[in-house]
């Protein structure tokens, strides 16, 4: 999912590691409800 980055809600900051984008953080706005309100302050993902 990360890699594909379909919805454009990720931008890879080097290998197995992103970060949000503004279109990510939206998403985390919009589908909290979904989510369980979850989010990452320090906006890294891993995969």
């Amino acid at each position: 999912m990360l890699q594909h980055n379909y919805y454009g809600w990720f931008h890879r900051v080097s290998r197995g590691r992103y970060t949000l984008t503004p279109a990510g953080q939206a998403a985390l706005v919009e589908y909290a409800a979904i989510t369980g309100g979850a989010s990452n302050d320090s906006n890294h993902l891993s995969n």
